[in-house]
C-alpha cells in the first residue's frame, strides 16, 4: 500500500480465481473532455421488467450488444454524440419466449442515435433525442423505444460524476445519476400508442479502491452501492439497489469500464399491481476511434465550393416505390461526377414540409455507395463524396418514415478543396 512517499508491505492472502492486482496510492479524479474527444464503446445489457398482479406475473426481456463511437465537442458545455460502431445484436422474449422484432428496428436504431449534454464532472444533464413519426407501425415504434431506451439508461447509469480531488485509498464520495425506467409496451399509453418513461435517482456511495493497469493505461477501481429513489410523478413509490464496479481512466478522465446491475421496484397507486425493472451493464470504453466509424462532416467544417446541381421539388403518392425503405416513395436524379472531386449532396426540409428527408447515391449500375438520414441538422439528409470514376450517378430522394410526402430542396456542392 502507498501513502505518500511511504510503502506499507503486508502478506498475502490467497484467494479464488483470477484477482487483477491493485495498488493503494492517492489519484486525482478530474473530468478531462480534450485527452480522448474519440472513445469506443462496447456495450451487453439486458434490461428485464415484470408485471405482476395477484396471481399474474408477465416478464420481459431486452437483450443488447453494441459497439459505439462517442465523439465529444465543447461548445457552451461538454456534448456527447453517439454513431453505431460495426456491432448490434437484439433480441427480446417473453417468460423465455423469443419475440421476432419488426425487421426496421434495427435500421431505425443506426439512423436516430442520441446525443448527450454533460455537466463539467462528466456527469448526465440531459438526453437529447429526436420524436419518434406516429405515422410508424406501433410494432416498430414499440421495439424501437424499448432499445433506445435501454441503450440510453445503460450509458446514463455508467455517467459517473466525478469528484474533482484527490482521493486516498479507501475514501469515499456520493454521486447521484438519473435514470429513466420504464417506456416499453408496459408503459404504453392506451389513446397515443405513444411510450412513457419515469425518472428515477441513482444515490450512490462510491468506495476508491485503488488502481491497476487495463489496457497499457492506469485506471482507478470504485465499488458502489445505493438506493433508488422515486423523482418523477408515478415513482413516489420507488424503490430498489443499486451494486457495481467502475474504472476510471486517470490519463483520460473518463470511465473505462463499468458493471452495474440495478433493481427498481414501483407499486401502483392502488397496491394491487407492481412493476419490477432490472438492468445490467457491462461497459468497456478505450480512447481513439478503433472501428474506423465514419463520423459524418458538420456543415459549417466543410470547404467552400460551387453549386453543379439544385433542385425544388416534391415527393409525391404517384412517385415509385424504394425498393429499400419499405413504404416510402422516391424521385431520382442523374447527375454528372470527376474522378477525385469531392461533392456534397443535400436534401432539405423546407419550412413548410412534414416530409423527413433520406437521400442516397447510386452508381449508374444501381449499387448503393453512400445514404444518409440526419447528418446535415435536424431533419436534414446529407452525403459528403469522393467521385472515384468519372461519369453518371443517380441521385435518389426518399423519405426516412413509409408514406410522408412533401416539398424538398436538392442542392449538390462541388467543394473546391480549401478550408
Amino acid at each position: 500500500m502507498t501513502k505518500g512517499k511511504e510503502t506499507h508491505w503486508a502478506s498475502s492472502v490467497a484467494t479464488q480465481g483470477a484477482v487483477t492486482p491493485v495498488e493503494r496510492k492517492p489519484v486525482q479524479f478530474q473530468a478531462n473532455f480534450t485527452a480522448a474527444p474519440e472513445r469506443t464503446v462496447r456495450i451487453k445489457t439486458t434490461a428485464s421488467e415484470t408485471f405482476t398482479r395477484g396471481k399474474f406475473s408477465e416478464k420481459l426481456a431486452d437483450n443488447l450488444e453494441v459497439d459505439l463511437l462517442e465523439v465529444i465537442t465543447i461548445e457552451k458545455e461538454p456534448f456527447l454524440n453517439v454513431y453505431f460502431g460495426p456491432t448490434m445484436k437484439l433480441a427480446t422474449e417473453i417468460d423465455g419466449r423469443p419475440i421476432k422484432l419488426h425487421a426496421e428496428t434495427q435500421p431505425m436504431l443506426r439512423a436516430l442515435p442520441p446525443s448527450f449534454i454533460l455537466t463539467p464532472v462528466a456527469g448526465l444533464k440531459s438526453r437529447i433525442s429526436r420524436n419518434v413519426n406516429p405515422k410508424l407501425p406501433l410494432e416498430l415504434r414499440s421495439h424501437f423505444s424499448d432499445f433506445f431506451g435501454q441503450m440510453c439508461s445503460s450509458l446514463e447509469a455508467t455517467m459517473l460524476p466525478l469528484p474533482s480531488r484527490k482521493l486516498e485509498p479507501l475514501d469515499k464520495f456520493n454521486a447521484d445519476v438519473a435514470l429513466l425506467v420504464g417506456g416499453s409496451t408496459q408503459g404504453k399509453t392506451p389513446t397515443t400508442g405513444e411510450f412513457t418513461a419515469k425518472t428515477v435517482d441513482l444515490k450512490l456511495n462510491c468506495t476508491y479502491l485503488g488502481t491497476r493497469t487495463q489496457n497499457k493505461r492506469t485506471e482507478a477501481l470504485v465499488s458502489v452501492t445505493g438506493e433508488i429513489k422515486g423523482r418523477s410523478k408515478g415513482t413516489e413509490r420507488a424503490k430498489g439497489d443499486v451494486t457495481g464496479k467502475f474504472g476510471i481512466d486517470i490519463e483520460g478522465g473518463f470511465v473505462s469500464h463499468a458493471q452495474m446491475k440495478i433493481i427498481t421496484e414501483i407499486e401502483s397507486p392502488g397496491g394491487d399491481a407492481f412493476f419490477t425493472f432490472g438492468l445490467d451493464v457491462e461497459l468497456e470504453r478505450q480512447p481513439g476511434n478503433i472501428h474506423n466509424v465514419k463520423v459524418p462532416v458538420k456543415k459549417e467544417t466543410l470547404a467552400k465550393g460551387k453549386i453543379v446541381f439544385q433542385k425544388d421539388a416534391t415527393l409525391t403518392a404517384e412517385d415509385g416505390l424504394n425498393p429499400f425503405r419499405k413504404g416510402s416513395r422516391q424521385k431520382t436524379f442523374d447527375i454528372e461526377l470527376t474522378a477525385g472531386k469531392t461533392y456534397v449532396i443535400e436534401m432539405k426540409q423546407p419550412a413548410n414540409s412534414k416530409l423527413d428527408p433520406y437521400v442516397r447515391l447510386e452508381d449508374k449500375a444501381g449499387k448503393v455507395l453512400a445514404e444518409d438520414d440526419d447528418s446535415g441538422g435536424k431533419l436534414d439528409a446529407r452525403i459528403v463524396y469522393t467521385a472515384t470514376t468519372s461519369g453518371t450517378y443517380r441521385i435518389v430522394a426518399t423519405s426516412f418514415a413509409p408514406n410522408e410526402t412533401g416539398p424538398f430542396n436538392l442542392v449538390v456542392t462541388e467543394l473546391d478543396g480549401k478550408k
